[in-house]
């Protein structure tokens, strides 16, 4: 569980739309755990590239709760 003021830090330095490899970097997890967090319900889609796609608000929201 983040506490608030991790949160907001992240909040001012988050873009809007992380990507896969963003959201791995940014909480130095492998692709396999976001892979499971997706899995488990971490929001997420696929651009017309094929590649996926985080908001922000999500991810934060997730790791709020998980």
């Amino acid at each position: 569980m983040l506490n608030e003021n991790a949160a907001v830090e992240m909040e001012k330095t988050l873009s809007c739309i992380l990507d896969f490899q963003e959201v791995t970097n940014l909480f130095r997890i492998s692709g396999r755990t976001l892979y499971r967090m997706m899995k488990d319900g971490l929001p997420c889609w696929k651009d017309e590239d094929g590649q996926w796609n985080f908001l922000r608000e999500d991810i934060l929201s997730y790791m709020d709760t998980h």
